[in-house]
């Protein structure tokens, strides 16, 4: 990079004097091929230097304000943004420096602790050094700092590299995780308690790392039971009764120590099913009169079965003492007015019989109503072979 970058570090060093103590440097390697050092100078102050041509012609180099603590753990950052050098100490900025140059891209190894053939060695401890192909904002050094001892991966906003940060509660088999953020949120755990002494548990994501999580407050409460309740005795002995009528619900709470006297009903719910008024099919055997009595405006439904070999049925209406409809449909109870339906007779009667293969494609439709006569009640006599459903 030659735009921008940082390069920070925690260092204890134990010395100072005689020669520059490095951090991190990519400073030798090659002729002409220096490209920055962060170091500790002689007299102990810390240092960022830079060149622009990868010699000692154009250079530049910012200082911390005050030596860097012996013995002790500090945190030294170096930021250029293509603008100005900053030094940082304990996640304050101290020095600036303008330098509009930018960064010559050496060839240079970068090295830890020294130099590669000057013998600047660092005395004392390194822990974390990094560098960043961008110059972090203030508030990012700051944060770097205040996660001390848990590192960059213990930031409120973690590199990419960092495992991911949370915290996971759990309770009696159950489980629910929350991730870290920079914001506050709700979550919670829905679990059934095995005993009175259950624990609630909460504990990091990753064993081996901080959760980045706050825990503001616990509040623990009873979940609602469900809404609708069945009836307690069979509801059976209301089979076949007349729906109509005002209905009344009673609720007696029998519970044994039950103290909730004031009960409010919020609403409740009673299904009816009906019994269908659809007269169920007369089976008609094959070549046997059959006789039944048709309601005046009714329907009757005969259903008639023949081999699936046979191409051809007849079916005879022998008598009928009022006018009817005869249609006929393959598969379903016929009405009338809907493909496929066919409509055989829906004439006054009497007719003479008919014939029709059962692959016949012929469509003629009756009225929609039966046109049967109000008195007397229509009788008549049908003689089928036919497979299907008729309707007369």
């Amino acid at each position: 990079f030659t735009n921008a970058m940082t390069v920070e570090a925690w260092v204890n060093p134990r010395t100072v004097g005689g020669y520059p103590r490095e951090i991190v440097s990519k400073w030798e390697g090659g002729f002409n091929q220096r490209s920055y050092t962060f170091s500790i100078s002689t007299t102990g102050l810390g240092y960022f230097h830079m060149s622009s041509d990868g010699g000692f012609g154009s250079v530049t180099v910012v200082y911390s304000a005050a030596a860097i603590p012996l013995n002790t753990w500090t945190h030294v950052a170096g930021v250029y943004d293509g603008v100005n050098l900053r030094y940082y100490v304990n996640g304050l900025l101290q020095n600036t420096t303008a330098w509009p140059l930018g960064i010559f891209p050496s060839t240079s190894p970068l090295v830890i602790g020294s130099t590669l053939s000057s013998g600047s060695a660092f005395d004392g401890l390194i822990d974390e050094p990094t560098v960043f192909r961008r110059a972090l904002t203030g508030a990012e050094i700051q944060d770097i700092y205040a996660a001390g001892a848990a590192g960059k991966c213990g930031m409120i906003i973690p590199p990419n590299v960092c495992p991911i940060l949370g915290a996971i509660i759990f309770a009696a088999g159950a489980t629910n995780t929350f991730l870290g953020t920079t914001n506050w949120q709700q979550g919670g755990l829905i679990f059934t308690a095995t005993g009175s002494n259950t624990v609630v548990n909460l504990a990091p994501l990753n064993a081996n790392s901080p959760s980045g999580v706050w825990v503001d407050s616990f509040v623990l409460y009873e979940n609602a039971g469900p809404r609708y309740m069945l009836p307690e005795e069979s509801l059976d002995v209301l089979l076949g009764e007349n729906a109509y009528g005002t209905w009344k619900l009673e609720i007696w709470d029998s519970r044994t120590g039950a103290t909730n006297t004031a009960t409010t009903l919020v609403d409740w719910q009673l299904q009816f099913v009906f019994q269908t008024n659809t007269p169920p099919p007369i089976i008609l055997p094959p070549s046997e009169p059959q006789t039944n009595d048709v309601p005046a405006g009714g329907i009757s439904y005969l259903v008639v079965d023949v081999p699936a070999w046979a191409t051809r049925a007849t079916n005879t209406l022998v008598f009928a003492s009022g006018n009817v409809s005869v249609l006929f449909n393959q598969n379903t109870p016929p009405v009338g007015n809907v493909v496929p339906d066919i409509c055989y007779l829906g004439l006054p009667l009497p007719m003479p019989s008919f014939s029709t293969p059962t692959h016949s494609r012929h469509r003629s439709f009756c009225p929609v109503s039966v046109t049967i006569s109000e008195s007397p009640m229509p009788r008549r006599q049908l003689s089928p072979t036919h497979s299907g459903w008729i309707t007369t």
